[in-house]
Formats: structure tokens, sequence, C-alpha cells
């Protein structure tokens, strides 16, 4: 299954931030203030019950990004300041610097709560090295005779 959430709306702040790039005039682009999900409630069982891109054909219907009982806010700024106080390094128990993104080898945490930092997250540098990927031939056949 895919992710349910998907963008509904994003409203961006009116001045751009410039980011260094090979061209001599820079890059602007604009940010995000506040972003507005769409969680999709999952009740025929797909990941598109609000059916988002009209595949059901229906002529007259409210679109899914104006189901505002679905929505989820999110204000990126709070999410960048949760980070940086309360995050900290699992290896070496500093904190991230701003607009830091660490790394993490959890796909299935819950995420960090109010006044709470993320578990297993760590600096590029401290992670731990993964493991080598082994491809499913090479796995011993299990309940097979011999």
């Amino acid at each position: 299954m895919y992710d349910p959430m998907t963008v509904a709306h994003e409203i961006k702040r009116p001045w751009p931030q410039k980011v260094k790039s090979l061209d001599p005039k820079g890059w602007r682009y604009f940010p995000a203030i506040l972003v507005i999900w769409h969680v999709d409630p999952e009740t025929d069982g797909s990941d598109d019950s609000c059916d988002w891109f009209n595949r059901k054909g229906r002529r007259l219907r409210i679109h899914p990004r104006w189901h505002v009982l679905h929505w989820r806010i999110q204000v990126p700024l709070l999410l960048d300041l949760k980070r940086w106080l309360w995050s900290r390094c699992r290896a070496c128990g500093e904190r991230f610097r701003w607009g830091y993104a660490p790394v993490t080898n959890s796909w299935n945490s819950p995420g960090p709560r109010w006044f709470r930092g993320e578990t297993d997250v760590y600096h590029a540098d401290c992670s731990p090295p993964c493991k080598p990927y082994v491809p499913r031939s090479e796995f011993p056949c299990e309940g097979k005779s011999k």
C-alpha cells in the first residue's frame, strides 16, 4: 500500500530564500509556511477511498482536498524547532544544527511527541554501518526436504 497522505494545500512565504548554485544569480525558492495534508481514511481498504483522482467517474463531487475533516495541518518551522530543541544523536549525544536532516535505520517509529525528541536518529558520521543486502536467492531454502 502507499501512504494515505496527500498534500492538499501549501501556503508559501512571500519572500524567497536564496540557495547557492552554479548559476551566478543564485537559485530562489519559496519555502512553505503551512502545509495541509489530506489523510485518506481508507474505508474501502485502499489508499484512495476518497477518490482523489476521480477514477469512479462521478460528475458532481467535492474534491478530496476540501474534505476538511480529513485534514492534518503541518507547520514546517515548528517541526524544525522541535528537532533542534529536543532531538539528540543516539551515538554521540550532541544536538543537530538548525535544518539538519538526521539519518535513521528505523522506518516504523511512532515519531516524536511534544517536548520529546526523536529516537534512533544519528549524525551522518555517527550512524552505524548498515547490514549488506542479501538477495533472496542466497537464503537457504526452508522447509524443503534434502
